[in-house]
């Protein structure tokens, strides 16, 4: 499928913002090590040996993840494995996280090689990353360069938007920073998915591109429409086998292809099948199973605490998302003025369904709503290419109008986005605040330290200054002790 035609100084825009972030997020010192810290390995199996097997790499490079080991329901999840610890393994053994990541991390894989292998630069060889445990530049660069894609992604489909509103190229140039930037950094792209190659990196990027198919199928002349709803059902469905919380995407989308483009939905629903087949069958081969154990609907049974679940993901200190980014406000303004106007209301009624139903499910369901061992809201980063997306009706309003109403609510935006930034800053740039949820008593163990106004995590770093530490320890005092028995 060839990319829309556009302006060349519009694709130009578009690589630059890409670059700026990538370059930001690079020298951001943070990075997490958690979910994804068996990706590496992975993708080390996929290259070399063409499947998921990492038994091979058992040792110091496996013992700080979550594997599998055994296939399908006949396995064992155990918290990290190494060489020195416990016996050779007879078993195949996995990532207990999903692998679609890790097929994004063989790519880096093999361009590492690159300086690694044939240069012989030691620091960038991702065989020595593996075989040490020493992956975190790989984790950087791989969550850096996924985050700033989906970043670069949410500024096309900005673009987009504008362009089907008669904007000039002014005003979509205005949108399209101003989004790109809060996106980047008011958000828990910058404190959370750039930090690692989480499986939300991927998913988000997914759901980005994702709404971005939409606005250009929803655009396009009725004979043009069949390629963009084929795309829609290939992303919608690997979003899904990169995070099963995507099954809300995948629902929601089949759902306004029914009510409005319903010629698209057989190719929607075709194409995501020819997805879902070809990942069943890595899946029967691995475990013999139809999806992985991270799949398991089990995980996703219905949990006693739904209502604080649903306002601790909104407003608590250390995890609520308007506290750490009140700019998803704007997101909120963006839907009723689009809905006031009657400008494209299915659009928006599409993004709304994702934004609730993934707030929905991620607190009422499956794994503990605080996200366990993690910098602020990381179960509401998905949804950052949704809130970008119904932003953009009030965004327009902003960069274009010229009163003095409008001024203020520039303003008022101004200061939102500047908070927000303030608040991930830290999870970027504060190896204290990163290990803030391993302080005793650890956050999986004492919930109520999610709620606790005195004990806030994005103002760890101000805590170390004011405890006599340094500005150096507040940016880069590591937790290594802390880290020996906590949970992944």
């Amino acid at each position: 499928m060839s990319l829309p035609a556009a302006k060349p100084h519009q694709w130009r825009l578009l690589i630059v913002v890409f670059f700026v972030v990538l370059a930001a997020y690079g020298v951001s010192p943070v990075v997490s090590n958690g979910d994804s810290y068996l990706v590496a390995p992975t993708s080390a199996s996929i290259v070399n040996d063409f499947n998921l097997d990492i038994s091979e790499s058992i040792g110091p490079g496996t013992a700080g993840g979550i594997a599998w080991i055994g296939d399908g329901d006949s396995g064992v999840q155990t918290p990290g494995l190494s060489m020195t610890a416990d016996p050779p393994v007879s078993e195949p053994v996995y990532d207990y996280f999903p692998w679609t990541t890790a097929m994004v991390g063989a790519v880096l894989y093999v361009v590492l090689l690159i300086p690694g292998a044939l240069l012989g630069i030691s620091f960038f060889d991702p065989r020595r990353m593996v075989a040490e445990g020493d992956a975190g530049l790989f984790n950087l660069i791989g969550g850096s360069v996924l985050t700033a894609l989906m970043v670069a992604i949410v500024a096309a489909t900005v673009d987009q938007i504008m362009a089907g509103r008669g904007a000039d190229s002014r005003t979509r140039r205005r949108a399209v920073i101003a989004t790109a930037l809060v996106v980047a950094f008011g958000t828990s792209a910058w404190s959370v998915l750039s930090r690692a190659m989480w499986s939300q990196a991927t998913s988000t990027l997914l759901v980005a591109l994702l709404f971005y198919e939409v606005v250009r199928l929803e655009q396009a002349a009725p004979a043009d429409r069949r390629p963009w709803g084929i795309a829609l059902g290939a992303t919608a469905a690997i979003a899904y086998t990169a995070r099963p919380t995507n099954a809300v995407s995948v629902v929601v989308v089949g759902a306004w292809l029914l009510v409005q483009h319903r010629r698209q939905l057989l190719p929607y629903v075709v194409s995501g099948a020819t997805v879902g087949a070809a990942w069943i069958a890595v899946n029967l081969a691995t475990w013999s199973t139809l999806q992985p154990p991270y799949f398991s609907p089990e995980r996703a049974a219905p949990e006693s605490y739904l209502l604080e679940a649903l306002a601790g993901n909104l407003i608590s200190p250390n995890r609520g998302l308007l506290i750490f980014s009140p700019v998803a406000l704007v997101a909120a303004v963006g839907a009723w003025t689009s809905l006031r106007e009657g400008r494209q209301r299915s659009l928006i009624v599409l993004g709304v369904c994702i934004v609730v139903t993934h707030w929905a499910l991620v607190s009422g369901a499956g794994e503990g709503w605080w996200a366990g061992s993690t910098y602020g809201p990381r179960f509401m980063a998905d949804i950052i290419p949704a809130l970008a997306f119904l932003s953009v009706p009030a965004v327009a309003k902003l960069v274009s109008q010229r009163s003095e109403r409008s001024t203020r609510l520039r303003r008022a935006t101004l200061a939102l986005a500047a908070v927000s930034v303030l608040m991930h800053a830290p999870g970027a740039w504060s190896k204290p605040a990163s290990c803030w949820s391993l302080e005793p008593p650890r956050v999986d163990e004492d919930t109520s330290r999610v709620w606790d106004w005195d004990d806030l995590q994005a103002l760890e770093p101000v805590r170390v200054v004011l405890d006599g530490g340094s500005v150096r320890d507040a940016v880069l005092r590591r937790c290594d002790h802390l880290l020996d028995t906590a949970p992944a």
